[in-house]
């Protein structure tokens, strides 16, 4: 990936060249989904930035267009719903204190089974030296 001489090589990784329908097509999909967004006015940072990653993968290499289609085409599909969802009330204390009692009993029961301990974990650390080869300085 650090060698840029494979990407005008390889036709797969080739630039987007709009010389095809696909491309054009990819294309609206995300300036489609890009709109739809902003038309939504939504506060959620997830479908921009998605759509944002997906578009500049897909503008830099051809076999990136599936991902682009498909987060565009999902954004899109998610702004078709026009009722509206209510507004979920945060949880009672009593709901959260038996939240956090729960997560602590699971914790408590995988801690107990995996014997999870100083030792334990000293030694994984050891093995995972062993194996792993030693990083450059930088």
């Amino acid at each position: 990936m650090n060698q840029p001489k494979v990407f005008s090589l390889v036709v797969e990784l080739r630039a987007m060249d709009f010389r095809k329908p696909e491309h054009f097509l990819a294309l609206i999909l995300a300036l489609a989904a890009a709109t739809a967004i902003g038309w939504r006015r939504d506060t959620r940072l997830l479908w921009p930035a998605l759509v944002v990653i997906a578009s500049v993968l897909a503008c830099r290499s051809v076999k990136e267009i599936w991902f682009v289609s498909l987060i565009s085409a999902a954004a899109l599909a998610d702004g078709w719903s026009s009722v509206q969802v209510p507004v979920r009330r945060s949880l009672a204390l009593r709901e959260r204190v038996l939240v956090a009692l729960g997560v602590l009993a699971v914790l408590s029961v995988a801690y107990r089974h995996y014997d999870v301990s100083n030792n334990w974990l000293d030694m994984q650390v050891a093995l995972y030296r062993e194996k792993s080869p030693p990083w450059p300085a930088l």
